[in-house]
Formats: C-alpha cells, sequence, structure tokens
C-alpha cells in the first residue's frame, strides 16, 4: 500500500504547485512592464513594420489590375509573392535568432523590408513586371525575417507565467501598425491623386513607407550596438 501515501504526496505538489501558477497568471501586467526598454522598442519595431507593409495590403492589387492591366489570376499571383515570402524566411530567420541572437535577424529584416518598399517607391506604368515582382518578395521576405526574432525578443522579456499576455502585447502593436497604415496611406493616396495620378501616388505611398522601416531599422541597429 506504498502507493497511497505516495499518491498523496503527488497530489499535494499538484496542488502547489498549481496554486503558484494561477496566482501568478492572476498578477496583472503593469504598465512598467511593457515599457521597460526592449519590451517598447520591439512593439514599436512592430507597429512601423506591420504598418508600412500594409501600403502594399492595399494598393499593389489596384496597381497590378488597373494600372498594369493584369488579370485578377496573374495579379493575384503577383501579389502571393509578399506572403510567400514572409513565409520562406520565418523558419529561416527563427533558426538564425536561436544560434545569433534576436537584434541581428531583426536589423536584416527591417532592412529588407525597407528595400523591397523602396523599389517599389520608383515604379510607373512601364516599370518591368520582373523588378516588382522582385520588390513584392523581398518586402516579405524582410517583414518574415524581422517579425520571427521581434516577437522572440517581446516573449523573452516575459515570464512563462506571461507569455500570453507578451503574444497579446505583440498582436496588439502590429494590430495598431495595420490600422495607422490604412489610414496614413489612405490619406496620402486621397491627397496626391489628383495631382499625380494613381500611380503617382501609389509611388510615393510606398516610398514614405520604405522610409518609414528604413528609420525603424536604424533605431534598432542602434539599439542592437548598445546592448552589445
Amino acid at each position: 500500500h506504498v502507493r497511497v501515501p505516495l499518491a498523496l504526496i503527488v497530489l499535494v505538489w499538484a496542488f502547489a504547485t498549481r496554486s503558484q501558477a494561477v496566482a501568478l497568471e492572476r498578477k496583472p501586467m503593469l504598465l512598467s512592464d511593457v515599457t521597460r526598454g526592449p519590451v517598447l522598442q520591439a512593439g514599436a519595431l512592430s507597429f512601423v513594420g506591420r504598418g508600412a507593409i500594409f501600403a502594399i495590403w492595399l494598393l499593389v492589387p489596384f496597381y497590378l489590375v488597373e494600372a498594369r492591366g493584369l488579370g485578377a489570376l496573374v495579379g493575384g499571383i503577383f501579389f502571393m509573392l509578399t506572403p510567400l515570402g514572409t513565409t520562406v524566411a520565418a523558419p529561416l530567420a527563427g533558426r538564425l535568432a536561436d544560434r545569433i541572437g534576436a537584434s541581428t535577424p531583426a536589423v536584416v529584416g527591417l532592412a529588407l523590408e525597407a528595400a523591397g518598399l523602396g523599389v517599389l517607391g520608383f515604379v510607373d506604368g512601364a516599370t518591368p513586371l520582373t523588378v516588382v515582382a522582385l520588390a513584392l518578395f523581398v518586402a516579405g521576405f524582410g517583414l518574415g525575417f524581422f517579425e520571427v526574432p521581434n516577437m522572440a525578443t517581446i516573449m523573452a522579456a516575459f515570464p512563462p507565467g506571461r507569455q500570453g499576455a507578451a503574444g497579446g502585447l505583440s498582436f496588439l502593436a502590429r494590430t495598431l501598425g495595420v490600422v495607422a497604415g490604412v489610414g496614413v496611406i489612405g490619406q496620402i493616396v486621397a491627397a496626391r491623386s489628383a495631382a499625380v495620378g494613381f500611380v503617382g501616388a501609389f509611388a510615393e505611398s510606398l516610398l514614405v513607407a520604405a522610409v518609414a522601416v528604413a528609420v525603424a531599422c536604424a533605431f534598432a541597429l542602434l539599439g542592437a550596438c548598445a546592448r552589445r
């Protein structure tokens, strides 16, 4: 009958462990938790990176179909190059971040996203579609290469009991970035289309997005250098 006391010991241990976990989960996240340097910087970078890429989601379909005359099927194939780039980059960035840390992949990802958006910021109605396709893929690849290590930075700043809250914080930063990106890009297109036409407004919007990501990349690089 040795099993009975052993079972009681296991039961008491499980109850004590669970009580500690519940207490930790119920402990509220304070403002000081999310305004720490690494958390605040990672959230701000996620805000900019996701907000800028939404210039592609919002405007590229109109550019491909209406300005370049592509059919819906061909335009969709071009359009999917951006999420394809993100999908390809994410696991690569994750493995690299595990080896060398999150800072370098995040900076490289932002640089690639800025480069892709920057190329799109100079297109017109006669730009070779191969250039457009490459820029779309590079921008998406850069986003994926940035977001995975950036997410790891946010998650690492919180204890295991608050990983759910950390994930929610990252999601909030990305969502706010999308909302801001749609608002800013939409305003640029609305304000500039009458003067320079849709293609001109499209290019200017993508250029603004590229500059925003380039500035974010510079701040990320400075932060990475300061931590070394």
